[in-house]
């Protein structure tokens, strides 16, 4: 069972049998290797209960598309690291949320994964406090701000009629600042329906191409220092819901206009890989650091250094990349280095809901025989 792993027994047990955390190592999928921390969480008495089972079985129905999707990535041979939030399932039924840090290892019969599981749900349920209180004002807000934006128009008008440019001047700030707040709020909104899971999405054929194009043009134009090129031409239609794809990729871009402030130039590369679809977003500026890489996709995580503390930002546009790209059952990850730019890149299946039954199609027994 461990011959695979380039560690004697004894050192492997040392590093990984008395772990405070679960720790687990999968192929194809199926569990190789289990902790007694991992057993436990898990409902189980002992890790061998675990051997040559599916992770499926410990994963809720709600997060199985997640994890079927960071499973296809494995199997395509993609470099995973990363955490995810996954709701689980104990041996008893009950749920849990689980933080997952998971990692892509080469053994000798294959790709694998090592995951570290730790029960988040008490995190969780004081998070939702928060969110349920931002949502609460996020809708109170709105409706006045409609107003005012309104009356801000009105006035405006009614100077410029008067040729009193000058204060006219002043309203449109005002309406321009209000815009800000509305996208704000908007965006905290998204952020509180895509967690209670009431965001709708409407999965149709659409232009991958086309859509790519649409982004970049309307980037250019609220951004029209920096120059943004497109790399490559797929000729392939998605399936999916094509405005959140979008508004995944439009948060991508403006990232890349935000922190490459000293070079204008952003290129955007399509290319077809298997039956994926990859679309970076390359730019060439401030980078991010290595330590700060993993946990960038976290709600409101932001990059905090003595040389960018003034750029604006929730941390919140890529949570929500990363949670759209994970209901297409795709995945997203950057590499980088500071200083010398950024690339954000984000995999989806030509057929989401194809790329799902695949996964579930595979045969439980040739994983466990294999292990």
């Amino acid at each position: 069972m461990l011959q695979d792993v380039q560690l004697s027994e004894e050192q492997f047990h040392l590093l990984y049998g008395n772990a405070p955390v679960g720790v687990a190592i999968s192929r194809d999928g199926f569990y190789l290797y289990a902790n007694r921390a991992f057993a436990i969480l898990f409902g189980y008495e002992t890790a061998e209960e675990l051997l040559g089972t599916s992770m499926l079985t410990q994963v809720a129905v709600e997060s199985r598309t997640q994890m079927l999707s960071l499973l296809e990535s494995i199997k395509q041979g993609e470099q995973i690291t990363g955490a995810y939030e996954i709701r689980c399932t104990r041996k008893s039924g009950s749920n849990f949320v689980a933080h997952i840090d998971a990692y892509h290892i080469p053994l000798a019969a294959g790709q694998a994964m090592v995951t570290f599981v730790t029960d988040i749900t008490e995190q969780k349920e004081m998070q939702q406090l928060k969110d349920d209180f931002l949502s609460m004002v996020s809708h109170e807000l709105r409706t006045p701000l409609t107003t005012v934006k309104a009356f801000t128009q009105i006035l405006q008008k009614k100077l410029l009629k008067e040729r009193r440019t000058d204060l006219a001047d002043y309203l449109k700030k005002m309406d321009q600042q209000i815009d800000r707040i509305t996208g704000l709020i908007t965006t905290l909104l998204d952020l509180s329906c895509i967690q209670e899971g009431k965001i709708q999405f409407a999965y149709e054929p659409f232009d991958i191409d086309e859509l790519v194009a649409e982004a970049v043009n309307l980037l250019q134009s609220l951004a029209p220092r920096h120059r943004i090129f497109i790399e490559g031409h797929v000729g392939c239609i998605v399936i999916g819901d094509a405005h959140r794809i979008e508004q995944a990729l439009l948060h991508l871009l403006s990232n890349a206009v935000k922190y490459s402030p000293q070079n204008d130039t952003i290129i955007v590369h399509t290319r077809l890989v298997r039956e994926h679809v990859v679309i970076s977003v390359q730019d060439f500026g401030i980078g991010i650091a290595s330590h700060h890489q993993s946990k960038i996709f976290e709600r409101f995580y932001r990059v905090y250094e003595d040389k960018n503390t003034t750029y604006p930002g929730l941390g919140i546009g890529l949570y929500l990349s990363r949670e759209i790209i994970a209901r297409h059952a795709g995945h997203i990850w950057v590499e980088s280095a500071e200083g010398r730019g950024a690339t954000f890149s984000f995999s989806l299946p030509l057929d989401p809901v194809r790329a799902c039954e695949v996964m579930q199609s595979a045969e439980p027994d040739k994983a466990g025989k294999d292990s």
